[in-house]
């Protein structure tokens, strides 16, 4: 197990600083919105919004991190193109089989591969959040936000709640490039799908955003919301990555790696 993340932490860094550093950016520039295009919260609690939020979100508990939170759809298509790159990339450039010369376990080949990608994110979804405070502490109070009620903790758990919810993005990219064998497919598939097609979907089931993917993994992240509450998200979220990571299992386990 070690071996096969070493080997995958090492082959992978390349690719993954690019991701991390995308991640960095769609944080700063959601940031930037945020607090530039805020009113401000002063003793009068005014609540006019800017581009995307109101500036009393700012002023919530975790409001410390809202450039996070805000940009956990972009990058959790940043995690979804890691996966599926990762995944997908051994079989386009038949590396695979040498890989299964060094480890032929396939589960365990696969789990160190998979652990290793989501390290990547998870230090990808830290470094964001460390950025989304920073600049929050310096833009706040140049536009009159309130934050006397940022807490370390609520701080901390939405944090982790977009942690967790941008790898299972990002399980979704590897599903897709296990079944498809193609990173530009299954990035295409994935993306198509978080943005656009469940969207759709829900123009014509009312309830489409309260029990697929996307939809739970985003309430999820959010700590729950009118529609999914977060108990119901976790249980949801749970299903979805238990059945995503037995199709790609099932997947490498059963399928000659020649096809």
């Amino acid at each position: 197990m070690i071996r096969s993340y070493t080997s995958e932490w090492i082959r992978f860094h390349k690719t993954a600083r690019v991701g991390i550093l995308v991640m960095v950016g769609f944080v700063v520039l959601i940031s930037l919105m945020l607090f530039l295009g805020a009113d401000g919260v002063g003793p009068g609690g005014g609540e006019h919004g800017g581009p995307i939020g109101g500036a009393a979100d700012l002023a919530a508990d975790d409001g410390a991190v809202a450039g996070l939170s805000t940009a956990a759809n972009l990058i959790g298509v940043v995690a979804i193109a890691l996966f599926a790159l990762s995944v997908a990339r051994d079989f386009e450039l038949g590396t695979i089989r040498n890989l299964l010369v060094g480890q032929p376990r396939r589960a365990i080949l696969l789990t160190g591969k998979l652990l290793a990608v989501a390290s990547y994110v998870v230090i990808g979804v830290v470094a964001a959040g460390v950025v989304a405070v920073l600049l929050a502490v310096i833009l706040a109070p140049g536009q009159d936000i309130s934050t006397s009620t940022w807490t370390v903790s609520s701080s901390l758990g939405t944090l982790g709640t977009t942690a967790i919810a941008t790898v299972l993005y990002g399980f979704v990219g590897a599903v897709l490039a296990m079944v498809t064998r193609s990173a530009a497919i299954s990035i295409t598939a994935g993306v198509a799908y978080l943005l656009i097609i469940e969207n759709l979907l829900g123009l014509i089931w009312d309830s489409a955003g309260e029990w697929l993917p996307a939809g739970v993994i985003a309430a999820f992240s959010a700590g729950g919301t009118d529609l999914v509450s977060f108990e119901k998200s976790i249980v949801l979220a749970l299903g979805y990555a238990i059945l995503g990571l037995g199709v790609m299992y099932a997947t490498f386990l059963r399928r000659d790696v020649t096809d």
